[in-house]
């Protein structure tokens, strides 16, 4: 008998294996327990693959908040579509437990998207295993049941009103024994010698370099879907240097907790030794928030390269800083540590929006980054969301001009992929919650989309989803290296097709009169969400030398490229018809 089997479960990236549950095993060893890894959020992905369903839909139905109350049992309930996949799924599941023979099943429950997965498998595993324990840990344990949707399902689930969160409903009907909210690197360890019900992390005590290395042995490694060469996961560091507004790292980590640059380098070159994997993502929210320890971190792997003929590589998200706090040689330094792909949240191309988001970097910060990467042949991502509450069209027109100038890095591949994201959704514990009353916010609790700002009431969900399909028309004119578009489009049609009679009496009538004549034939559609003005300008930047130049590059790679990069026309046409007035 094994003592415990730690999950990770649907939704999750299936570009790596999730550190969590490694990090999770490899404490309860140390500790003198006996403790197992599965990823069900990876065999979920290939029993779809098997029966030739399509894997992305399925997610859509697992985090949708959606609720079929005529079906006949309380799994199938939770669930509207794809139920045949998702009992074969559950059955798979149980199969392995009952393999493993685990006292105590722990599920990590990363987000409010889990929940719907989270609830079939625990109440299957109750139907099924009884004499297991059951324990949850996760960031989605503290999140209400559903996330913002939580409103919708009180008539379905009578704990929901009275719950604190999803943890606390899952205990109070009897799918959890043990519950471990924030880090559960020492609270795991605590829960299992006192069998307290409840049990939290203290990322105050928590000494990160003591922490021992994750633990990848039972994952199936080569079966995640790489991007052009597998990856490994391992952390730096936790919480947040920045209290942007949008943002609950803060809430979730108040004090911001790092380990040394070397004790990181050392993890990476002890993974790569037992794994043969040479690349790794930090999965910091960024990787550079302390100075100090980063630079002690590239300098390390940095001295490793020089010595190796196999070199270490790395991504994580990182902040780009005002152009006066970096030292001298740091971009070479940077480079030959191997950085790549590093994730840039430029949320906006308005500095005044991002003044409001308190991301504390300018726009000619940017270009000064970019310039540096693309000297030194680092690659970076970059992130965009359209409809923060405060933009305005002058805003948004900011973010285009961006757009347009960011094609000359996306020729020479110092950005190699662009996300445009979905339109702001508005969360519980953010900053920019905390101050909704002051800035006049209205918003309604039963939906993360449903929220206005009194002072900029155009901004209706309407137009949030033209500005981001406009967003779209410009990145395809330019052939901009787009990622994850055709999900972020599915996920926006989805709220539309769960909610719209409910949007329709929050925001009021769809969009009139908002598609015009694609004047220039810049693209393959007759008519377009583009206004005439922006149509001008861009044509005006295409037909320069500079435009025309490196338009054909961005043409040929576009061929070329792979990483989920790529133009949608199908969500693109269904999306514009479903926000506009028939």
């Amino acid at each position: 008998m094994t003592d415990v089997l730690v999950c990770a479960i649907p939704v999750l990236d299936l570009q790596y294996p999730p550190s969590s549950p490694a990090v999770i095993k490899a404490c309860l060893q140390r500790n003198g327990y006996t403790a197992r890894t599965v990823d069900f959020n990876l065999e979920l992905f290939e029993i779809c693959k098997q029966y030739g369903a399509d894997h992305t839909e399925v997610q859509n139905v697992m985090q949708s908040s959606t609720f079929d109350k005529d079906a006949d049992t309380f799994v199938g309930s939770l669930f509207n579509q794809h139920k045949q996949i998702l009992d074969k799924w559950l059955t798979h599941c149980i199969d392995y437990i009952n393999t493993v023979n685990p006292r105590v099943v722990g599920v990590s429950i990363f987000s409010y998207y889990s929940h719907k997965s989270a609830l079939a498998l625990l109440h299957t595993i109750r139907k099924s295993c009884p004499q297991v324990k059951i324990m949850l840990g996760g960031r989605g344990l503290s999140s209400m049941p559903f996330g913002p949707s939580y409103k919708q399902f009180e008539k379905f689930f009578d704990h929901i009103e009275e719950a604190k969160d999803f943890g606390d409903m899952a205990q109070s009907v009897g799918l959890a024994d043990y519950l471990i909210y924030n880090d559960g690197e020492q609270a795991v360890i605590d829960c299992m010698s006192n069998e307290a019900k409840i049990t939290a992390g203290d990322i105050e005590t928590l000494d990160l370099n003591k922490i021992p290395f994750v633990d990848y042995d039972d994952y199936k490694i080569q079966n995640y879907q790489w991007v052009n060469e597998p990856i490994l996961a391992i952390t730096g560091s936790k919480g947040c240097v920045r209290q942007c507004s949008f943002c609950d790292i803060p809430v979730l980590w108040p004090k911001y907790k790092w380990r040394e640059g070397k004790h990181i380098a050392s993890e990476m070159i002890y993974l790569k030794n037992k794994h043969g994997i040479k690349k790794f993502y930090l999965t910091d929210s960024l990787v550079n928030g302390s100075m100090k320890a980063f630079t002690d971190f590239i300098t390390s792997v940095a001295q490793w390269n020089s010595a190796m003929q196999e070199k270490l590589s790395w991504v994580g998200q990182y902040i780009t800083r005002p152009k006066q706090q970096i030292p001298q040689g740091y971009y070479q330094l940077l480079k030959d540590s191997g950085a790549e792909g590093l994730t840039i949240g430029i949320e906006s191309g308005s500095d005044r929006v991002r003044d409001h988001m308190k991301k504390k970097f300018s726009t000619e910060d940017i270009y000064t980054e970019l310039d540096n990467f693309q000297k030194h042949d680092i690659s970076c991502v970059l992130l965009f969301f359209c409809s923060y509450p405060t933009e305005t069209w002058q805003d948004y027109l900011d973010t285009v001009n961006m757009l347009i100038n960011l094609q000359q890095y996306c020729a020479s591949n110092t950005v190699y992929k662009i996300t445009l994201g979905i339109p702001y959704t508005h969360h519980a514990n953010t900053g920019l919650w905390n101050m909704q009353d002051e800035i006049g916010l209205d918003y309604d609790p039963k939906n993360e989309v449903m929220w206005l700002l009194k002072t900029n009431a155009e901004l209706t969900l309407w137009e949030r989803m033209r500005r981001r399909l406009i967003s779209q028309e410009v990145c395809d004119v330019l052939h901009l290296p787009l990622s994850r578009n055709a999900e972020e489009l599915q996920q926006m049609i989805s709220t539309i097709h769960t909610d719209e009679e409910k949007l329709l009496e929050y925001f009021g009538t769809k969009l009139k009169d908002v598609l015009h004549t694609d004047r220039h034939n810049l693209t393959e559609h007759d008519q377009i969400l583009m206004p005439y003005d922006v149509q001008d300008q861009l044509y005006a930047y295409m037909m320069s030398n500079k435009g025309q130049n490196t338009t054909q590059t961005m043409h040929t790679m576009s061929h070329v490229q792979t990483d989920n990069i790529g133009t949608d026309k199908k969500y693109y046409t269904q999306l514009r018809s479903m926000i506009c007035e028939t």
